[in-house]
């Protein structure tokens, strides 16, 4: 118990008896929720056990059971803690990539999780909505009928200068949607087309901007 209550990854190097012992899997899981790879099998399938996995590490959803990737609460818990990497919905069973509930908890906490959502959530307007408010990046993984709701897209664009690198060329070519992006973000004008690149609105905006920085340079 002292190796792995001080390093849970230690637990690859104990017998397979150790591995197997549910107070010792545990207590690793709990300080380190990787070591969850190197329970048994049984230990893997135990709610308990991934539960505890998850909290502290949700990516190590990856190496339970399919039985748990498929547990509702186990896997809600990892989506939900899962704000830095988004990667955690990839190991839900394919069941679960196409519950809103889950998907919802997992856009909420990292919008670009919307990646590894069902194709069906990936056109449903309000998880993609909450998923491009958190990232406008999220917009690229949007079904494309999404990619040129108006509603949508200004939501990106006001979230991140990607969400005009994602959008339809028709929105892409809208004056509204391009003037919000670059307000939003001067990177913003390398995905500005042709048509509006010399508009005097949007000039004056990168003007604007441009000033705004040199002025901040000089305080």
């Amino acid at each position: 118990k002292t190796a792995v209550s001080n390093y849970g990854m230690d637990l690859e190097h104990l017998p397979a008896s150790h591995k197997s012992n549910f107070e010792i899997v545990k207590l690793a899981v709990t300080n380190y929720g990787e070591a969850l790879r190197f329970a048994s099998i049984q230990l893997r399938n135990d709610p308990e056990i991934v539960l505890a996995a998850v909290k502290n590490d949700s990516l190590s959803l990856e190496y339970a059971s399919i039985n748990m990737q498929n547990n509702y609460e186990i896997v809600k818990e990892a989506v939900s803690q899962d704000t830095r990497m988004g990667c955690a919905l990839s190991f839900a069973s394919n069941s679960l990539k196409n519950n809103f509930d889950i998907v919802l908890q997992s856009v909420k906490a990292k919008g670009t999780s919307l990646q590894f959502a069902s194709k069906k959530l990936k056109n449903n307007k309000e998880i993609v909505q909450i998923a491009v408010k958190r990232s406008g990046a999220a917009l690229e993984f949007a079904a494309e009928e999404l990619k040129s709701n108006y509603e949508v897209v200004l939501t990106a664009v006001n979230g991140s200068y990607l969400g005009l690198k994602y959008c339809s060329t028709q929105l892409a070519n809208c004056l509204e949607i391009v003037s919000a992006a670059i307000k939003k973000d001067i990177r913003a004008t390398e995905y500005i087309p042709d048509k509006l690149r010399n508009h005097p609105l949007i000039q004056e905006i990168i003007n604007h901007k441009k000033s705004f920085k040199d002025k901040s340079k000089k305080v």
